[in-house]
């Protein structure tokens, strides 16, 4: 059976007059940064372990958390991140800025990006279709952001070439 410490949940979409109270036997602690809108909002769950926090650091809006901490003398940053569904590179560039500057240890991102890293993988558009040419190159700047912080797609690491 597989273990799992921490579980990460982009748009959780709670406002903060209705937060719900997540009552898990399983996951006693919690970061929930919270809103006013109900589109926006992140979560990190965390099940009992001996864990030193350090920093923790939330987004008014809702839209990012990151904790850094110590997990058996390792230390980690944890971040877990819904970006809005316009904008999203210069939203990116902000946060993974912060990101840059707090991270510490082994560094693990849980993310709704809203963006796609290839179109010809990522949707099912034709070449052909309008706009094509631009969202093309939105994925190659994309990319380069991503690449310049040293990050990947997991998914699309463990399964290239696939739709």
């Amino acid at each position: 059976m597989a273990y799992t410490s921490y579980t990460l949940h982009p748009e959780t979409h709670f406002r903060t007059h209705t937060h719900p109270a997540v009552v898990l036997e399983s996951y006693p602690h919690q970061l929930q940064p919270t809103t006013q809108h109900m589109s926006e909002g992140v979560s990190i769950l965390r099940k009992d372990l001996t864990v030193v926090y350090h920093t923790q650091t939330t987004d008014p809006g809702g839209r990012y958390a990151i904790w850094q901490c110590t997990i058996n003398k390792q230390d980690f940053t944890i971040v877990n991140i819904y970006s809005p569904n316009a904008n999203q590179r210069n939203f990116l560039h902000s946060i993974l800025a912060k990101v840059d500057k707090l991270s510490k240890g082994v560094l693990i991102i849980c993310r709704d990006f809203n963006h796609i890293f290839d179109p010809t993988l990522d949707i099912t558009r034709s070449p052909k279709t309008p706009n094509y040419a631009s969202l093309k190159r939105q994925c190659k700047d994309f990319a380069c952001l991503m690449a310049s912080h040293g990050l990947n797609d997991v998914w699309r690491v463990l399964h290239l070439g696939e739709k």
